[in-house]
């Protein structure tokens, strides 16, 4: 199939002109939080965050930062195993959250990201991707949990139900508990 009209555009960059050279780029740009997951289970948590920016060609300190910087916010238990396999859901969830910003991206898709997530650790999701929108990254969130949603109300929301899209605007973040320093995961 051919595009006979009309465009994409982002990041500033017409996206149907662009040459295959610049594809890896702007994919770069886009973190992906898969529903299922995608970690490599034989990997520790430092390869498979180091995975996407190895692939990239980038080696040393631009890769030990970003790695280190993401451990640190997944903590020891998690950043401390020798293998993912021998991680819960819920902690290999948050690894995979991580992967998807080891390349600092403008613009993350979260498919169903909190998922197999104790209360604990969708406020810590929540307060980075909110930290991160304040850094000026995009998050967009496709979710079915109904708490989720009423806590991240952040600027609007789009339902899908009985084929039609409809679109409600937010208030802002609705929660206290995003904000309540006293509730660290």
């Amino acid at each position: 199939m051919r595009v006979v009209g009309g465009g994409i555009k982002m990041f500033q960059k017409e996206m149907l002109r662009a040459n295959k050279d610049q594809l890896p780029k702007l994919r770069s740009e886009i973190g992906v939080v898969f529903q299922e997951l995608r970690l490599l289970d034989h990997l520790s948590p430092r390869e498979n965050l180091s995975l996407p920016l190895y692939i990239d060609g980038i080696s040393g300190d631009e890769l030990d930062t970003p790695v280190s910087e993401l451990l640190e916010w997944l903590g020891p238990r998690i950043g401390g195993v020798d293998a993912v396999s021998s991680l819960s859901v819920g902690e290999k969830r948050l690894l995979a959250i991580a992967r998807s910003l080891v390349r600092k991206p403008r613009l993350v898709l979260a498919d169903e990201p909190t998922a197999s997530l104790d209360l604990r650790q969708k406020i810590s999701v929540l307060r980075f991707f909110t930290k991160l929108c304040g850094l000026g990254t995009a998050v967009v969130i496709a979710t079915n949990d109904d708490w989720l949603v009423s806590q991240y109300a952040y600027s609007s929301q789009l339902y899908l139900e009985g084929g039609l899209i409809r679109q409600i605007e937010g208030a802002g973040l609705a929660s206290a508990a995003l904000h309540n320093d006293a509730v660290e995961p």
